[in-house]
């Protein structure tokens, strides 16, 4: 992800080019630019259960997922790799990415 740029430098670069610009240029600018982002991926992980269905992990790694088993749904973890889950035997259904690992000190106890 290094094409990405801080939202300060964003909103630097259009309150720059807004300063050099018409009024109607401005607008056009904004208006072009609000559709322009709209159909930019966040580059956030998502954080909502995906159907496997729709799509399946870009990236190898490991995953929350959510699996049908014996007849109910549980949470677990899979790990994607090489285009498919290694514990096909858990039937994940949904899956989505890990958060990140708390970096906190001390202990739950």
């Amino acid at each position: 992800m290094n094409d990405l740029i801080s939202r300060q430098a964003a909103i630097d670069a259009i309150a720059d080019y807004l300063s050099k610009t018409t009024y109607t240029s401005a607008i056009s600018f904004l208006n072009t630019g609000a559709l322009i982002l709209a159909r930019v991926p966040s580059a956030q992980p998502e954080h909502r259960w995906i159907p496997c269905s729709e799509r399946t992990p870009e990236e190898n790694g490991r995953y929350l997922t959510t699996n049908s088993s014996w007849g109910y749904f549980e949470v677990d973890w899979n790990v994607w790799i090489n285009g498919e889950w290694l514990y096909p035997n858990e039937n994940p259904v949904a899956w989505m990415p890990l958060p990140e690992p708390w970096e906190g000190r001390g202990r739950c106890d």
